[in-house]
């Protein structure tokens, strides 16, 4: 008896529908090799690496054993909190090293999204992002930062993206009062430049961005949305441009947004979007 086979396209909209239940999927690779093949792009199309071992693991698979799989990782997130305790042991300090993360991003040529924190060689992404496929970059700082050093290897990370990030979600991010003020007036720090590829943007829970006319624009912004964060928009239709964008802010702490007369219409406009609990700076 000869046993119908499902078209390949029925086969794959079939486990799309279970991308988010790894053990069936794992089961499901098993059954031949040409299930295996058509199982890849969704066993792999999101990794999450929370610890040491798991990096260790996804190193080896994704560079040295199967290099061809890291083209079906489209979404990563890093735990740098997780990581930290490979230098806790002899075997795992030398997979913690710049040279091997710079390797690991190399291996993932579709990848999309990338979530991780200011702990964890973010400083290569500097170098891998104008030349990548990462247009979602979701940044946090867990340990709370607050060197100029610091908010400076942030601002080499979004000229870096400048051309490619198109969603940006910053969290944890704290710049101090001295800090603040200290980089507006001297205007030392590395300036982004035109944020052109950007369209949408979350801050949560940040404090202090230093984000100035003169040396960030984000023209072609689309959404805005603000969670539990101060900030203050200086020359606000210098960094933005068109003010008429549909804008979210929840929990906001405070809202500071400076404008000139002939552009209040728009921030009216941001009003009626969603602007609320907030305070207004003209």
């Amino acid at each position: 008896m000869v046993v119908p086979e499902l078209p390949v396209e029925i086969v794959s909209q079939i486990l799309k529908q279970l991308r988010d239940d790894q053990y069936t999927l794992r089961k499901c690779s098993r059954v031949s090799r040409s299930f295996r093949a058509l199982c890849l792009p969704f066993l792999f199309h999101h990794l999450c690496i929370p610890n040491a071992d798991a990096y260790r693991h996804a190193f080896r698979l994704l560079v040295l054993e199967s290099p061809h799989i890291g083209r079906y990782v489209k979404q990563i997130a890093l735990d740098s909190r997780g990581l930290q305790t490979m230098v806790l042991g002899t075997e795992n300090i030398r997979w913690l090293d710049a040279d091997k993360f710079l390797m690991f991003l190399n291996a993932l040529p579709a990848l999309e999204v990338l979530r991780c924190d200011m702990d964890f060689y973010t400083g290569i992404l500097a170098s891998v992002l104008p030349n990548s496929s990462i247009t979602t970059l979701h940044l946090s700082d867990i340990r709370r930062n607050s060197s100029l050093d610091f908010v400076n290897l942030l601002m080499e990370i979004l000229k870096a993206g400048s051309q490619t990030i198109r969603s940006l979600t910053l969290q944890s991010i704290y710049v101090p009062d001295e800090i603040y003020y200290y980089a507006s007036m001297a205007r030392m720090l590395t300036a982004p430049g035109v944020l052109r590829a950007l369209e949408d943007m979350t801050l949560i829970q940040c404090t202090n961005l230093p984000f100035f006319h003169y040396n960030i624009q984000m023209p072609n912004i689309k959404t805005l949305e603000l969670i539990d964060t101060e900030w203050t928009f200086q020359d606000s239709t210098k960094v933005f441009g068109s003010l008429t964008l549909k804008s979210s802010f929840s929990n906001s702490r405070r809202l500071e947004y400076s404008m000139s007369k002939e552009d209040r219409f728009h921030g009216h406009a941001l009003v009626q979007a969603g602007i609320y609990d907030s305070y207004l700076m003209y």
